[in-house]
């Protein structure tokens, strides 16, 4: 795609050899979301779109859906708060994808040591949370979402179940990947990835948005 586009040069077979032409050296970069967790490769787009930055490019990075829910998938893990708890299984089968990936790179550190149980709880959300929801999220939630969300996050743990199943992969396997991978995200080598995402990017008289905007 970026040679297509004219702005990249190809001058070996890896992802790191290429070369910014005359059109990448003097224009930007926009990426409009949705690249992450849309398959098996979310380490390698992020590790480009780095290489790019490397070379002096002009990259602006805007939110899609797929990056705030992974966001917000690794920031909660683990957090006892109940309003938080449900945000890491919200983060599906793509958050198991992305899980895949980490335990096969030998960059993201996935030596934590954690019990099956332990994960679980971790990853998951037990009854207590489904019975407490509507306490935590009064005034946040209205009610009428508060049942759709329920719903939705009791069909989230199926999803997340059958997907960690069909990967062979244990709870504990899953969660260690899932906390260095947010180390890698939060304070490691994709930091400037998260840090640098905006909700818009105005360069002349283009607005750059991820879904469109209101009158509002």
């Amino acid at each position: 795609s970026f040679v297509l586009s004219g702005a990249v040069a190809k001058i070996g077979p890896d992802d790191e050899d290429i070369e910014l032409s005359p059109r990448g050296e003097r224009g930007v970069f926009v990426f409009l979301g949705d690249m992450l967790g849309r398959g098996q490769s979310s380490l390698r787009v992020l590790r480009i779109l780095r290489r790019l930055k490397d070379l002096g490019a002009d990259v602006r990075v805007l939110a899609g859906n797929e990056e705030l829910r992974m966001y917000l998938a690794l920031w909660a893990i683990g957090r006892q708060e109940g309003q938080y708890a449900h945000l890491t299984v919200r983060g599906g089968k793509q958050l198991v994808g992305w899980i895949q990936e980490v335990l096969g790179d030998p960059n993201i550190d996935t030596s934590a040591t954690l019990g099956e149980q332990e994960a679980k709880e971790m990853l998951l959300v037990g009854d207590e949370w489904f019975e407490r929801f509507p306490e935590w999220s009064e005034g946040i939630v209205p009610p009428q979402h508060r049942v759709r969300e329920l719903s939705r996050i009791k069909e989230k743990c199926v999803e997340f179940v059958m997907a960690l199943e069909e990967a062979k992969l244990t709870f504990a396997e899953a969660a260690t990947a899932a906390i260095g991978l947010r180390e890698a995200c939060f304070v490691g080598e994709f930091e400037w990835f998260f840090d640098s995402m905006r909700l818009m990017e105005q360069i002349g008289s283009t607005l750059c948005v991820h879904a469109g905007v209101n009158d509002v």
